[in-house]
């Protein structure tokens, strides 16, 4: 589906894209793939904070995160993963979850 969309409109059906993948991921699935579909639950986190939908950029955000070797992802994808667990702590403020945020911090 990511591949079909044309650059130009992905990023307005970024919610449809990601719940796309995210059901048949498993742990069989390539460190590769793993990190697109991290990058692009980042993406629908973003767009869904814009819109006001803090918790549903948390469970975007969260699904990243997941989705990523966390202690080998600060040695390999240092940008994303900084980028995920930041707008976690941001989320987390914003959805007044004050006591995950310092957890995260």
């Amino acid at each position: 589906m990511a591949e079909r969309t044309p650059s130009h409109k992905r990023e307005e059906r970024i919610f449809e894209i990601v719940n796309h993948f995210i059901a048949p991921l498993t742990s069989s699935t390539s460190n590769d793939e793993r990190r697109r579909v991290a990058e692009l639950n980042l993406i629908a986190a973003r767009r869904a904070k814009l819109s006001i939908a803090y918790a549903s950029a948390l469970s975007y955000l969260t699904t990243g995160r997941a989705l990523l070797a966390q202690e080998e992802s600060w040695n390999t994808d240092y940008e994303l993963i900084f980028s995920l667990e930041g707008l976690i702590a941001e989320c987390e403020l914003l959805t007044a979850d004050m006591e995950s945020a310092e957890n995260d911090s």
